[in-house]
């Protein structure tokens, strides 16, 4: 008998070796899973069935915890991965983060696994003073710990149990066809004119007033009646083509001679130009949406169609249209057919009023 336990007990240490555990530290590491064992365990199987299990899971749990990053690396890869979106976006999201590191200093070199909505949601409040910027933050972080999440850095994004801020929105603003007018007719002034061709294509095509900044002339393909909008060049970061509707073509075609191949669309000194016009138009007060909001309504007003508007647009779909993207006070049909160079309705398509472009 005794020979039979030596047996065993040299068997163990065979097994045991090169683990760095003594027999000892084996029975010991037993008896604790033995002792942390839920109480409602089905004792009918095997002890050694509930041991594996326990070591399986262990090691899930344990491969889990070990395989994080910081915060610091977590924010500079995701960031990477982002290299091709615009460096204007990038920066602003280098901007939040040294916000945040400001007021957390000790966010940057924490596992980023540990790190609980508790505490993202102080971090919001703390760092961005108004809704608007938390909505923006909040945005910003949870695309970070996405990316985390997607690696497995992470087992949950810590974000999204924390409710969007509410913000309040201002109401949409769009010209009314007197106002219309009125701009067109100061842009007809030798001081403004250079500004004609970008002032179109806001109003017709509602481009966005960055993306207009970034748009050269080649851009703009009038025999083929579309504006590619390049990813580089996008707001959003997808490429998408623009309808150029034929009062945007007449526009362009009489002010061609403010058109230099290869130039950007903008004149020189843009911002400042623009701004002279406006106030030239009696709109001192200006929202940098106000055009693209008039053609998404007259567009509406005119077509009919939340598709077609969506697709000039650049919309993923046709929610943000349809909740708080138009707005149709003072845009009557009437008004609709004139800003579009219709005398009377859409089945007159190609006969511009000449007006427009005189």
């Amino acid at each position: 008998m005794g020979n039979k336990q030596e047996s065993r007990e040299e068997v163990a240490g065979m097994l045991l070796r090169g683990t760095g555990l003594s027999l000892l530290d084996a029975v010991r590491l037993t008896l604790e899973m033995c002792e942390s064992m839920p109480g409602h365990v089905n004792m009918q199987q095997p002890f050694i069935t509930h041991c594996r299990n326990i070591v399986r899971l262990g090691a899930e749990a344990y491969e889990c915890e070990v395989n994080t990053v910081s915060f610091r690396e977590a924010f500079e890869r995701s960031l990477q991965s982002r290299s091709g979106r615009r460096l204007r976006t990038l920066s602003e999201i280098r901007q939040n983060c040294h916000r945040i590191a400001l007021r957390f200093p000790d966010l940057f070199d924490m596992p980023v696994r540990n790190i609980r909505p508790d505490y993202c949601r102080e971090l919001i409040m703390e760092t961005f003073p108004t809704q608007s910027a938390r909505k923006k933050g909040r945005i910003m972080l949870h695309g970070i710990f996405s990316f985390c999440l997607k690696h497995g850095w992470c087992s949950i994004n810590p974000i999204d149990s924390i409710e969007p801020p509410a913000v309040q929105e201002r109401p949409i603003e769009a010209l009314n066809i007197r106002q219309v007018r009125r701009l067109l007719a100061a842009c007809r002034e030798p001081e403004h004119l250079p500004c004609a061709p970008a002032l179109g294509l806001m109003l017709w095509a509602g481009i966005r007033p960055a993306e207009l900044t970034r748009l050269h002339w080649e851009d703009v393909r009038i025999e083929d009646k579309v504006i590619l909008i390049s990813a580089r060049h996008s707001k959003t970061g997808g490429a998408r083509h623009v309808t150029l509707h034929p009062v945007l073509i007449q526009w362009l075609n009489e002010t061609a001679r403010y058109r230099v191949p290869n130039a950007l669309i903008v004149p020189r000194g843009w911002v400042n130009r623009w701004r002279a016009l406006r106030d030239a138009a009696g709109f001192p007060i200006w929202s940098p949406d106000t055009l693209r909001h008039t053609f998404a309504s007259y567009h509406l007003k005119f077509y009919g169609s939340f598709e077609m508007l969506q697709i000039d647009m650049g919309h993923a779909d046709t929610q943000l249209l349809r909740t708080r993207y138009l707005s149709m006070k003072g845009i009557t049909k009437a008004g609709a057919c004139e800003f579009w160079g219709h005398p009377n309705d859409k089945k007159s398509s190609g006969r511009v009023l000449p007006h427009w472009g005189k």
